[in-house]
């Protein structure tokens, strides 16, 4: 549901030769809807575990033993400003490498191991201005390396994956069989089998910027050849990017999230997958719509 993301309107709607952020109002009004979904969504699962806290999705875990607690028995007072700061330092670092990687795309290819580091660095530092001993502080740090493990498994394999399709050409193979398909369709149809594409190849190719450049030269002259808009080939690009990244267990950062709150990814999925449904039903209804009304400018 993006309205100004760089990587997935900026770069696509560059490679159309489209204004930058053009059609902001109709991806505003697809961003307030999407949101009203995900917050009736959430809410009505705190209410249920508000009523009975065994229906939560993590029953593996209580407050008490939470494994980001830490010993406190080496806590000593500190001014809170000095514990904060160099994380504060740490988080500005990561805004301004993300404010780089949109002048230049190639950063963006690193933008999630360079925020790693600079986070972690931030939190061991906080941790020693805080006033904690090296045994707390390393302690908690292993404490969450242990909890990141198996998703960093997950995700050395998923990486595995990936490389033996582009070594093996299998990705070239996928991509001229996709053009074939959906250059035998019509408007409306073509515009879903150009969601779909993405959706699928999302799978293989996580990089927003990477499978622009991969799709999008193969993708707009038919949609040109079709008559459908530019436009809504970007929209189709975006939706087909987007919302399977909190699906997908080749997505590291989903990975890393649920290592870290102790889900895994088949409890996730159970939990998820109506949500992903009916995401995708309002991103066929929009892109119908963008279609019918020739979502332009061209």
């Amino acid at each position: 549901a993006a309205v100004t993301n760089p990587f997935t309107i900026g770069v696509t709607q560059r490679l159309a030769g489209l204004p930058a952020f053009s059609g902001i109002l109709l991806r505003i009004g697809v961003f307030a809807v999407v949101y009203a979904v995900l917050f009736l969504f959430l809410y009505r699962y705190v209410r249920r575990i508000e009523a009975d806290p065994s229906a939560s999705l993590d029953r593996s875990r209580s407050a008490s033993s939470h494994s980001g607690q830490i010993d406190t028995d080496e806590q000593t007072a500190a001014p809170a400003n000095s514990a904060v700061a160099p994380f504060l330092i740490a988080f500005l670092l990561v805004f301004l490498y993300l404010g780089a990687s949109i002048a230049v795309p190639a950063l963006s290819d690193t933008a999630l191991p360079v925020m790693a580091l600079l986070l972690t660095a931030g939190g061991i530092l906080s941790g020693y201005r805080a006033g904690l001993g090296s045994r707390a502080v390393w302690g908690a740090f292993w404490k969450g390396t242990i909890a990141l493990a198996p998703g960093a498994i997950l995700i050395l394999l998923a990486m595995g994956s990936k490389q033996i399709l582009s070594a093996g050409g299998v990705m070239d193979t996928i991509l001229q069989e996709a053009y074939l398909l959906i250059e035998g369709t019509g408007r409306y149809a073509s515009v879903l089998m150009m969601y779909l594409f993405v959706l699928v190849l999302e799978l293989f190719v996580g990089s927003s910027t990477a499978k622009a450049f991969l799709v999008m030269p193969l993708l707009l002259p038919l949609a040109d050849l079709l008559g459908v808009t530019r436009q809504t080939a970007v929209q189709a690009y975006a939706f087909g990017d987007g919302f399977v990244n909190m699906a997908y267990p080749t997505n590291a950062v989903l990975l890393i999230t649920l290592g870290i709150a102790g889900i895994s990814f088949s409890s996730w999925f159970r939990w998820t997958w109506k949500l992903q449904l009916a995401l995708a039903v309002i991103s066929c209804v929009v892109l119908y719509g963008c279609v019918a009304i020739g979502y332009g400018p061209f």
